[in-house]
């Protein structure tokens, strides 16, 4: 704006809208930040302005900064702090040179002596966290969390031949839901062995991190159509083709980050259910005639999984989150 309207030369004019004001920024979240991030930012901010300023290391310090929690303090910090810290500033020093007087038609030479004044570079920073806004964040319960849905695959299931997907999704902090079905036409190289199955085994789980990664509790529902002989004298199939075994059980499991961006995870988990079932017993061979039909409530394990998944963001109203 100044070289449109006066022709100026470039020395004298220094122009930088890279360095952060770390004063300010820590005044700031001295007075209000969320709580659970507070004391690992001030951390880096101290850090910060112990060094001297320059625009390489306000770049460093910006770039750990957004890695924080997976963007989350950099994201408060877009939304609620660093507009109020946007300014500008410029200082004029002009020197003027009057027009000398005339007295009794003799030039008299007027001297004038401009000094410049030292910036107060003190009460500009008082005066700038003074001004920090009153109103306060509170940030903890809106932007701490953020909501993600994976789709993921059970590696032990597909090494028996039995394709699965599974879906998951966050439905609040610290809880998510999970939907795997699992389902297997095929005999394995002989009629006389096979594992047949279609289920479904929706849980809920508890995680103790708030990331939704580490260690996890969960609660689940079983239900399975089955037909499976390991090559003995009988093959065992539901009860008419439409008794499912049907129950339930706890799990307990961990995941994992496998890349630098998180998106792709690695996920252990091993349960234990209950299952009351009905079911037919045949001679094992082609077209096997019917042998008897029992009952027997299955207690053990029905849960292993080590799992590839890969993780989305959630979309909500306005764009993605």
């Amino acid at each position: 704006m100044i070289r449109s309207k006066v022709s100026i030369n470039d020395t004298i004019i220094c122009y930088n809208d890279s360095l952060i004001h770390w004063n300010k920024l820590k005044a700031m979240v001295d007075y209000s930040f969320p709580e659970q991030y507070k004391d690992t930012l001030q951390s880096v901010i101290l850090s910060r302005m112990d060094q001297l300023d320059n625009m390489y290391n306000d770049s460093i310090a910006m770039n750990v900064i957004k890695r924080m929690y997976k963007g989350k303090v950099y994201q408060v910090l877009v939304n609620h702090y660093l507009p109020d810290m946007r300014n500008a500033c410029a200082v004029f020093l002009l020197l003027h040179k009057p027009q000398p007087k005339v007295v009794e038609g003799i030039l008299q030479p007027t001297i004038v002596e401009v000094k410049p004044q030292p910036a107060e570079t003190d009460t500009l920073i008082h005066n700038e966290v003074d001004s920090i806004p009153q109103s306060g964040v509170v940030m903890s319960t809106v932007e701490s969390w953020q909501p993600k849905w994976y789709i993921k695959t059970n590696a032990v299931a597909l090494a028996f031949a039995i394709s699965n997907v599974a879906a998951e999704l966050d439905v609040a902090n610290h809880w998510s839901v999970t939907l795997p079905v699992y389902y297997s036409a095929w005999n394995y190289f002989s009629h006389k062995v096979k594992f047949r199955t279609l289920a479904i085994q929706p849980e809920v789980r508890y995680w103790f991190s708030e990331e939704s990664d580490g260690l996890f509790a969960g609660a689940h529902l079983g239900l399975a159509y089955y037909n499976f002989a390991t090559g003995g004298d009988y093959r065992t199939q539901d009860h008419s083709r439409e008794t499912p075994a049907w129950g339930g059980g706890l799990s307990i499991g961990y995941r994992l980050p496998l890349s630098r961006n998180s998106r792709w995870k690695m996920e252990f988990s091993v349960g234990a259910g209950v299952y009351p079932a009905k079911y037919d017993k045949f001679i094992n061979g082609h077209n096997g005639l019917l042998a008897y039909t029992d009952r027997k409530t299955y207690v053990g394990l029905d849960q292993l999984n080590i799992s590839i998944a890969y993780t989305f963001d959630t979309f909500r109203k306005g764009g993605k989150r």
